[in-house]
């Protein structure tokens, strides 16, 4: 499965597709240049993800922190962090894996789920950079790419998913058990709250006027400390983040729904149909009509 850009709900939270309903592992890629400044937005989700770089070279932001892959490299992303990420290079493309924790309570000792896989049981991390420098690091690229080639219609498929993922887990923790222990602080924890409750209070007010106050005032925060998050989780202003959401919501309605484009351009917030025309066509490269008879990934 391609993504056009990551969808999420008005709490910031991804929304994965499943191939198999019944299996809950996701498994899409991401082709960069479709999305918006070949970028998506600061987001998080319950899921536990795993991200290798297929072409290119991609930064991620984890809770604040920084990581640069290069092609071949892999990411795990903890379930909860708040994360963004952009292409260092045009035609960067990820390979990514997303499954809840509870995938292994059905096949594991309530015990061992417990002590291995809850995400309450594990150290506080936002993620764990991962490449082939280690023997660790080989066999987790290895096992991702098992998966990656697994066939969806083969009989044994939810087998080969999981017997790779218990293999690319064992690995993963000795990794993070191996690695310095990341500094998480009260005010990390507060910023990182009053970031969800703005994005929150924007993605619940998309149809409406919206200004730096108004977006701070959702989190009980001043201007300056409203922009301080942004830049710190997101590497954007307030503003930009509210319009790239606009364009983003209009995008996936024009993609995915038959509602008329001066309707949609007034329900995502803007103004006038001249000026979403005009600011959609720099995002992304075409009108929202043809955007709408070919959309990327289509």
């Amino acid at each position: 499965m391609i993504n056009q850009e990551v969808i999420v709900n008005q709490h910031l939270e991804e929304q994965v597709m499943l191939e198999h309903p019944d299996f809950p592992l996701g498994r899409f890629i991401d082709q960069l240049d479709y999305f918006v400044d070949g970028s998506f937005l600061c987001h998080w989700h319950t899921n536990f993800e795993l991200a290798i770089i297929l072409e290119g070279s991609v930064e991620y932001i984890l809770d604040q922190q920084p990581f640069s892959l290069e092609k071949g490299m892999g990411l795990f992303i903890n379930s909860q962090t708040m994360h963004s990420a952009r292409q260092l290079i045009p035609g960067s493309v990820i390979f990514n894996i997303s499954f809840p924790p509870s995938l292994f309570n059905t096949v594991l000792a309530t015990s061992l789920y417990q002590k291995y896989f809850n995400p309450l049981s594990l150290r506080k991390i936002s993620g764990q950079m991962i490449s082939g420098d280690t023997a660790e690091g080989r066999e987790i690229l290895e096992a991702f790419w098992h998966i990656h080639e697994a066939d969806p219609e083969e009989f044994t498929y939810e087998l080969t998913c999981m017997e790779n993922i218990l293999h690319i887990w064992r690995n993963l923790l000795f990794l993070i058990n191996q690695s310095e222990p990341e500094i998480y602080t009260y005010n990390d924890m507060l910023r990182e709250q009053r970031m969800h409750r703005m994005i929150e209070f924007i993605q619940t007010h998309i149809d409406a006027p919206l200004t730096v106050e108004d977006i701070s005032a959702a989190a009980n925060i001043s201007r300056s400390e409203c922009f301080r998050c942004f830049s710190l989780f997101g590497q954007t202003t307030p503003m930009e983040y509210t319009n790239r959401y606009r364009l983003q919501c209009a995008a996936q309605k024009l993609a995915h729904s038959n509602e008329r484009i001066s309707d949609i351009c007034f329900s995502c917030g803007f103004s006038s149909i001249s000026y979403f025309g005009k600011s959609f066509h720099k995002a992304y490269g075409v009108t929202p009509s043809a955007y709408r008879k070919h959309p990327p990934g289509a």
